[in-house]
């Protein structure tokens, strides 16, 4: 993305974001990776993906790699067979609980010493109690 573009869209000043830009890889720099790595599907990640941003990104790209190349986003799935590359977005609950720890086969392990570690004072002096239960 061009330094103005980023800078445009995060109203951070032009300076900043071209420091931010050049800790990056740029598309045509990641085109020459992928070229080097020959990837079946070259994938690139951590980047902004939006209507102003996309076209730029394969612009850039194609100047150095004109292989199949995906922008990934969290939660995308890829497949990758010798005889098709097919991407998804994953099906997701953001609400549901972590899976549980299978039950057979395991030692029930010793519950660990409580963390000796000490709220800073502000955050106790502001803690907000539970009303009790009348009885």
């Amino acid at each position: 993305m061009p330094a103005e573009a980023f800078a445009r869209k995060s109203g951070m000043p032009l300076e900043h974001a071209r420091n931010v830009i050049s800790a990056h890889t740029t598309p045509d720099i990641l085109g020459r990776v992928f070229d080097i790595a020959k990837p079946k599907l070259g994938v690139g990640y951590h980047y902004f993906i939006d209507a102003d941003t996309v076209d730029p990104f394969f612009e850039g790209l194609r100047e150095t790699y004109d292989e199949p190349v995906v922008l990934a986003e969290d939660l995308m799935v890829i497949n990758v067979t010798d005889e098709q590359i097919v991407t998804r977005m994953a099906e997701t609950n953001p609400l549901a609980w972590p899976a549980q720890q299978p039950k057979s086969g395991r030692e029930q392990t010793e519950l660990a010493a409580p963390s000796e570690a000490k709220m800073q004072d502000w955050l106790t002096e502001t803690r907000i109690e539970p009303k009790k239960k009348a009885a």
